[in-house]
């Protein structure tokens, strides 16, 4: 979604179609038993996991960086600390992987001893790996070229 100058991506709809259907079996269950309690409650957990899954797993890019909210936290990386965004199979599975520049961004040392050198983003975000690496390097190449 565009908003102004700001791109944001959510996770597959897939993840929150799964988790909608095992809440109605849920609460078809709970009906069941006429335990009202029990409607009640996992009509209140679908609407809990509905917001976080919406809000707390997005991609945010704006002219500044990306930044990757994951599990309630908030991590901001800058244009001008990454090198590019590739796609690497990882575990048999397509994903968006980025680099940092050399000698650049807030863990610097924690990166040196890494012997991967690139940090895999949590989601494809609706996207093919490809389609999203090629997104967030336009952005990457924009931006950084900006400051």
């Amino acid at each position: 979604m565009l908003f102004g100058n700001k791109l944001v991506f959510y996770p597959r709809k897939k993840y929150i179609l799964l988790l909608i259907v095992i809440i109605i079996i849920y609460t078809i269950e709970g009906r069941v038993d006429n335990i009202n309690i029990s409607f009640l409650l996992s009509f209140l957990c679908f609407l809990i996991a509905l917001i976080f899954f919406r809000f707390c797993y997005s991609l945010h890019l704006s002219e500044t960086g990306f930044q990757i909210r994951y599990l309630g936290t908030k991590k901001l990386m800058e244009w001008s600390d990454i090198d590019r965004f590739d796609r690497k199979i990882i575990n048999g599975k397509a994903r968006v992987v980025y680099y940092y520049i050399k000698g650049r961004g807030e863990d610097n040392k924690k990166r040196e001893r890494e012997s991967q050198g690139f940090r895999i983003l949590p989601h494809n975000y609706e996207k093919s790996a490809e389609q999203l690496a090629k997104v967030l390097n336009e952005w990457n190449k924009v931006h950084s070229e900006t400051e």
